[in-house]
């Protein structure tokens, strides 16, 4: 089962609140102490599920298994993935731009793919 990202939680002293998701594009209010200082835009990943490995310093391996989930962009990411606004107007614009990308991209696939189909 794939971990969804939470629609509310605390990074780098703020706490954050998903307003809208759409498909892999998520909107955040970011607040710290009840004031709205801006909106984060992202980019949904998807991450695989991965076996972790780890030296004990008794010499023995512990393996940890991470399941496949959902992020969001880190903070080195963001202007890539993760975009961060003062405005909700401006974040909104952001996030349907995205969606509407997203979309044209999936039915870009599709018709290349009949395409590919029709030869």
């Amino acid at each position: 089962m794939i971990q969804k990202i939470k629609a509310n939680f605390r990074k780098n002293g703020f706490d954050y609140r998903l307003l809208q998701r759409q498909g892999m594009i998520a909107l955040y209010e970011q607040s710290k102490n009840n004031d709205v200082y801006g909106y984060e835009v992202h980019k949904v990943r998807l991450n695989s599920s991965a076996e972790l490995k780890f030296r004990n310093p008794d010499g023995s391996i512990r393996v940890i298994q991470m399941p496949e989930c959902e992020s969001l962009a880190s903070n080195e990411a963001f202007g890539l993935s993760g975009w961060n606004y003062q405005a909700l107007e401006r974040a909104e614009d952001k996030f349907k731009e995205l969606v509407q990308l997203k979309q044209s991209q999936e039915k870009e696939a599709i018709v290349q793919g009949v395409s590919r189909n029709d030869n």
